[in-house]
């Protein structure tokens, strides 16, 4: 294992205001020269807060298979921080040199604070996949018991990955992002493999996950503290998902508090469709719980919303289907007295059926469209 302060790394307040971004990106050239064929190497990050300064850190392309790990004593222990200097944003940064594009490396993040400048991006990979289909040209990301924050309200994701392969995120935090300007805390196109575990919007609302363009995607447990003016969890074009436990604190969301456009293959189980507590836009239309538009061969179960009549104008609802949907098949529970408002079945949707039911009337609603 290498330890950055064995390159000259010194915390702040030792650092005589030039930070460590220099012994940390020798640490990293340090840690590619290393690696094995079939091992990967370590950087210590102690504890302390470890300054970012003049630049980004660059992450090196790598043989397939190998690793670098940036491993800290705690994500409220050892930070890493760009102490909102423009130059370093992104923090990290993908190698943007265009040979070798056949290698990837794969990268990961455990128990470190990642902190940037508002508007600043933690992690920004967008280098051109030549041959997507070769899952070994692409990156794999790892953040597991991390927390990323940036200045409050700020309009860019954490972590952007444009090629991801098998990314992983898994009890961390994220704090700081803003919806209002329609970005999310992560943000993932053209990839596939992903998975989300126990990891949470902090502190103020914020959407957490849009994904465009990715296939086997699997969250769980997880949490947005809400979002405005767009989906707290955002799908676009994605096929093989399977969304459980997804919960959602219900702020000014929309159109719906759970996206999906153009997916296909999708289950989603036991998610908590909040009432969000504004509308999002000023004709003061409320968020569905559920919208899919032009989606095949989903299934819901387990889905919970309250009574979404309440919300009067431009009526919202739990599930809403539009008329380029087919094969959806929906089990739900409401609050609701009169379960048959609670969703909303274009009835040129093909071949979709479900039921939803009443806890408070202890009746149901059927529908079915031929196909």
């Amino acid at each position: 294992m290498l330890d950055i302060r064995d390159f000259g790394a010194m915390p702040e307040g030792k650092d005589e205001g030039q930070g460590c971004r220099t012994a940390i990106q020798a640490a990293i050239d340090e840690a590619a020269d290393q690696i094995t064929w079939r091992h990967g190497q370590a950087i210590w990050i102690p504890p302390g807060r470890w300054r970012i300064l003049g630049g980004s850190l660059i992450v090196p392309r790598l043989p397939t298979t190998r690793e670098i790990h940036f491993l800290g004593a705690g994500r409220e222990v050892s930070y890493l921080t760009n102490d909102h200097d423009p130059r370093s944003n992104p923090m990290f940064l993908g190698d943007p040199c265009p040979t070798n594009l056949h290698h990837g490396p794969g990268v990961t993040f455990r128990g470190l604070g990642l902190a940037v400048g508002r508007d600043h991006r933690v992690f920004h990979w967008d280098v051109p996949i030549v041959h997507a289909g070769e899952d070994h040209r692409r990156l794999m990301a790892e953040f597991v018991a991390c927390f990323f924050w940036s200045g409050p309200l700020s309009t860019v994701p954490l972590v952007e990955i444009r090629g991801g392969f098998r990314c992983l995120f898994q009890n961390s935090w994220f704090y700081g992002v803003n919806s209002l300007r329609g970005e999310a805390a992560a943000v993932l196109f053209s990839g596939g493999g992903l998975r989300m575990d126990d990891c949470h919007t902090k502190f103020n609302p914020g959407a957490l996950l849009e994904v465009d363009g990715a296939g086997e995607v699997l969250v769980t447990g997880s949490r947005s503290e809400g979002a405005y003016r767009r989906p707290a969890w955002q799908f676009r074009n994605a096929s093989n998902l399977t969304l459980i436990n997804l919960a959602n604190e219900g702020k000014g969301e929309g159109p719906a508090l759970i996206d999906l456009e153009n997916c296909t293959d999708v289950e989603i189980i036991n998610p908590q469709l909040a009432l969000a507590d504004v509308p999002y836009d000023a004709e003061g239309h409320f968020a569905d719980g559920i919208q899919l538009r032009g989606c095949d061969s989903v299934a819901i179960s387990g889905a919970y919303g309250a009574a979404y009549q309440n919300q009067a104008v431009g009526r919202a609802v739990a599930l809403r289907v539009d008329g380029e949907c087919s094969n959806i098949r929906a089990r739900l529970q409401t609050g609701s007295l009169e379960p048959a408002t609670q969703v909303a079945i274009d009835e040129r949707a093909v071949g979709c059926s479900g039921e939803i039911w009443s806890r408070s009337a202890k009746t149901r609603a059927v529908w079915y469209t031929p196909g």
